[in-house]
């Protein structure tokens, strides 16, 4: 229990700039431990610095009336402030925006736990001032951060996300084409003249209508479809890969094309991507495919099982440690395939999202 002197509940919010955030993440992760916490903030840190993402932070407290408003930043472990809630929001390019919290003390009333609701508006406000046009938070099943309170600040419950790994440290072999002894996948290879490219900038447009059409009849959060432009969706997985859209050596994107062979980029052949996969790296040898998919009119036939070892076998020359993945539970197909490539189930995620279209 605070002392008496904090009895009398006078909520005040502190808004926070890039530069404490190492500071304000112990405070909002106490769940977690403190190389966990490390861990958070050296990815944040490194994302923060490449991409100018912006990262705000508040938190509700009762102040005695007798004392000036504290700075977070100044409240250590013996401060008595009575602490009520405290989240916050960290800002990806391509107008998509994360929020985390809100985290609020077990022991708490009520009253307390209500203290959750000004914190969650004040960053949502502070989404929309940025520009953002999707909030999104993603639970674990055994975070302390409440799903009541973000129905009530507006979010919406999107799905339930299995995160998958396969380790590396366990020998597969990739090189092996397990998938060519089918006659349906025989036919993949042998109607078209596949060749893999990494990712250009000239070939953007592509990119773009690649990802347009893998969009179509998707089992991966279609709710999502049409909320943002698919060029803000791509910008976000520069972020996630390491790389800006002008860096000369590209992310790690590698597509499956159809087309004329000769030099030149995609545009210029004609070609088109009908298959493609996305790494990113997230330092000390952990890396995740962020997106994988295959155009409409060439699924059903193993071309997403061929991408899919593509995929492996590029992790495995990155010299990747673990490789990740979210995928969602009503995605069935999908599931079938990641496993029977060796992937297994690390967490259950519960992932929420409220679109900003004001």
């Amino acid at each position: 229990m605070p002392p008496q002197a904090f009895d009398n509940p006078h909520c005040r919010l502190i808004e926070f700039g890039v530069d404490q955030y190492r500071q304000v993440l112990p405070k909002v992760l106490k769940h977690l431990d403190s190389a966990t916490v490390a861990s958070i903030s050296d990815s944040i840190a490194s994302s923060i610095e490449l991409q100018g993402m912006r990262f705000a932070a508040f938190q509700a407290f009762l102040v005695a009336s007798s004392m000036d408003t504290p700075s977070l930043l100044e409240l250590g472990p013996d401060v008595p402030t009575g602490e009520m809630a405290s989240a916050y929001l960290l800002e990806y390019p391509g107008k998509l925006a994360s929020l985390v919290g809100p985290w609020v003390p077990v022991d708490q009333s009520t009253r307390h736990s209500n203290a959750a609701a000004p914190v969650l508006d004040a960053l949502i406000r502070c989404a929309r001032n940025w520009g953002v046009e999707i909030v999104q938070a993603v639970i674990e099943a055994d975070s302390p951060f409440s799903t009541e309170e973000l129905r009530r600040a507006g979010l919406q419950r999107l799905s339930t996300l299995y995160q998958m790994a396969i380790d590396f440290s366990v020998t597969h072999d990739f090189q092996r084409s397990d998938w060519e002894s089918d006659e349906k996948r025989i036919d993949v290879a042998r109607s078209l003249s596949l060749e893999w490219k990494r990712y250009d900038p000239e070939d953007e447009g592509i990119w773009v209508e690649w990802m347009d059409s893998t969009y179509e009849q998707t089992a991966d959060c279609p709710e999502l479809n049409g909320l943002r432009t698919t060029s803000e969706t791509l910008l976000g997985y520069f972020a996630a890969s390491g790389t800006g859209p002008g860096d000369k050596l590209g992310p790690e994107w590698w597509a499956v094309f159809e087309g004329d062979r000769h030099s030149g980029s995609l545009r210029e052949r004609g070609a088109r991507i009908i298959s493609a996969f996305m790494l990113s790296d997230w330092g000390s040898g952990f890396w995740e495919l962020s997106y994988m998919g295959v155009v409409p009119e060439f699924r059903g036939r193993g071309l997403g099982e061929a991408t899919l070892r593509s995929a492996l076998m590029r992790a495995r020359k990155l010299n990747a440690r673990r490789l990740t993945l979210a995928v969602d539970c009503r995605n069935s197909y999908a599931i079938r395939i990641y496993e029977s490539h060796g992937f297994h189930r690390l967490r259950q995620l519960e992932a929420w999202f409220l679109a900003l279209t004001d």
